[in-house]
């Protein structure tokens, strides 16, 4: 049985073939570029928020079947504030970095 895209995998491989031979400077530098931006807090927070969210939505779809309406209903509130969580760190520390601080009138 095939599951997901067909071919899919054959791409990714031959693009890293493509990859290393074409351009045979270690990936390292790139990874550590990466990790420097990987060390905001906020960004692992809003990781696991989804992740649970992620979780809760998937928890309550498999109740319902069950007839566990108690159990839905509370999987979905989860999943309703997981979403909330997830806007407000956005907001908070993702987008108020972006904004002009004091002084600032909308035009």
């Amino acid at each position: 049985m095939d599951v997901g895209i067909p071919g899919y995998g054959d791409h990714v491989f031959w693009r890293l073939v493509h990859r290393l031979y074409y351009f045979p400077e270690p990936l390292l530098p790139a990874f550590e570029a990466v990790s420097r931006l990987a060390g905001r807090p906020h960004w692992s927070l809003n990781t696991a928020v989804l992740l649970c969210s992620s979780l809760t939505m998937a928890l309550a779809r498999s109740r319902r079947p069950l007839g566990k309406k108690g159990a839905l209903i509370t999987f979905l509130l989860l999943h309703f504030a997981f979403g909330l969580t997830f806007v407000g760190v956005k907001l908070t520390l993702e987008m108020a970095a972006r904004l002009p601080r004091k002084g600032w009138r909308p035009e």
